[in-house]
């Protein structure tokens, strides 16, 4: 799933240039940015110890932030539509190997965390999380 990850974050930072993409986590980052995540029991058990791996499912999110709702709303709806326009299932290109298709789950309402401020803006930042299932299986 690792590698799945790392090519939806390339095509996202290809797609919304100039944001930038982080992995499950991004540190001190500063938004507006967006993060791409898996849960723990998406990841196929071989690939943690680096061996192939066969067909499997998992549920991708992404999640966009920003200093204010409507900009964080605006990247996960570009997510959306830069992963799986007009929300028909689609291949991702970038996983040597591998056939990876990606379909849209849903989202999730847009959160202001009001436990952190923003320094210059005095603001609280806003998360939109977008969901995709994804599968993957060996070319051959």
């Amino acid at each position: 799933m690792i590698a799945e990850l790392e090519a939806i974050k390339a095509h996202l930072e290809a797609v919304l240039s100039p944001l930038t993409g982080h992995i499950a986590d991004a540190g001190d980052a500063i938004g507006p940015y967006f993060i791409v995540w898996a849960g723990v029991g998406d990841m196929p058990a071989d690939e943690s110890s680096g061996g192939p791996c066969g067909e499997f499912s998992g549920q991708v999110g992404i999640t966009g932030t920003a200093m204010s709702p409507k900009a964080a709303l605006n990247i996960a709806h570009d997510a959306l539509q830069a992963l799986t326009p007009g929300r028909a299932p689609r291949s991702l290109p970038g996983v040597t190997g591998r056939h990876v298709e990606l379909s849209y789950v849903g989202s999730r309402p847009v959160q202001v965390d009001r436990s952190v401020t923003g320094v210059v803006s005095n603001t609280h930042p806003a998360y939109a999380v977008v969901l995709f299932d994804v599968h993957s299986q060996p070319l051959n």
